[in-house]
C-alpha cells in the first residue's frame, strides 16, 4: 500500500462554484506474482487519441463516467487493466476475459414474490480468447445496450489466464 496526496477540485458546469479536497489517500499495490485485475473504469467513451491530455492513457482517450449512469441510446464504455499474465516458453501470454451482463433484481414486493419461482435475471454472457507478448493487457468494450430495456444492470468481468490456471 501507498499513500500519496490528493488536491481535487471540481467546478460546476451550469453555477458559478467550485469545490476542492486536499489529503492524504491510500493506494493498493498489485501483487507482481499473481493474476490481478484493476477497477473497471466506466466511461461515456473510449477512442484511439494521440493528443496527449489527461483523459488520454497509451494511445486511448478515455472519457470517465464516475456517475455510471447512462443513456439507453448511448454505448456503454468500460476500461481496465490485467496484470501479471504469466507468459509461456515462447513468451506469449493466453488468457480469457469472460463478460456477464445481467439485469439488477428489483427490490421491494416483488423481490418477495420471487422467493416461489427461481428469481433468476436473464443475463447474456460471451467469452474472448486473447493472446499477447506482455504480462500486462489494456482492455475496454463498447456495449450496446439500446435494446435491453429500463432499469439497472450489473457488468461481472471474470478473467482466466491459461499458461497459469489463475482466475
Amino acid at each position: 500500500m501507498v499513500e500519496m496526496m490528493n488536491d481535487s477540485n471540481l467546478r460546476r458546469p451550469d453555477a458559478d462554484q467550485l469545490g476542492g479536497w486536499k489529503g492524504p489517500i491510500r493506494v493498493l499495490g498489485f501483487p507482481e506474482t499473481r493474476l490481478s485485475v484493476s477497477s473497471i473504469l466506466p466511461a461515456f467513451t473510449i477512442e484511439p487519441s494521440e493528443s496527449p491530455d489527461v483523459f488520454t492513457r497509451d494511445g486511448l482517450r478515455i472519457i470517465p463516467n464516475p456517475s455510471k449512469r447512462f443513456p439507453r441510446r448511448k454505448p456503454v464504455y468500460v476500461y481496465f487493466e490485467i496484470y501479471s499474465l504469466m507468459p509461456d516458453e515462447s513468451g506469449v501470454t493466453s488468457f480469457t476475459v469472460e463478460y456477464t451482463l445481467s439485469q439488477s433484481k428489483k427490490k421491494g414486493k416483488r423481490r418477495k414474490l420471487r422467493r416461489f419461482g427461481t428469481g433468476d435475471s436473464p443475463e447474456t454472457s460471451i467469452s474472448i480468447g486473447r493472446l499477447g507478448d506482455s504480462p500486462v493487457s489494456k482492455e475496454y468494450l463498447s456495449l450496446d445496450l439500446g435494446k435491453a430495456g429500463r432499469g439497472d444492470f450489473t457488468l461481472n468481468v471474470k478473467v482466466s489466464d491459461q499458461n497459469s490456471g489463475e482466475a
